[in-house]
């Protein structure tokens, strides 16, 4: 499994929800990002200075899925100014 991570301006958020729909993403996650650092604007402390609010979106999904929508998704997230990554994961708790 492989988990996606995507930090995206909220109003460029469209895209990415409708590539994850059309790629048959089960279910994801989305948190508004309040506070942050990075390479590409400095700090952020709720709305940065261009008045841009993020999102976080989580994916959880087969590592096949995960190759299959990443070059996709990398177009969307780079037009958008958004940053996104994928790691390995497992389960702690076992499915109902």
């Amino acid at each position: 499994m492989r988990k996606i991570e995507i930090i995206i301006p909220t109003e460029h958020l469209e895209p990415v929800i409708e590539l994850l729909d059309q790629n048959d993403v089960e279910g994801y996650s989305m948190l508004e990002v309040n506070d942050g650092k990075g390479l590409k604007q400095g700090r952020m402390m709720g709305v940065n200075l261009s008045g841009s609010r993020r999102t976080l979106v989580i994916v959880i999904c087969p590592d096949d899925r995960a190759q299959s929508i990443a070059p996709s998704l990398a177009d969307v997230v780079s037009r958008h100014e958004g940053i996104a990554w994928s790691s390995a994961v497992e389960r702690m708790v076992p499915a109902r």
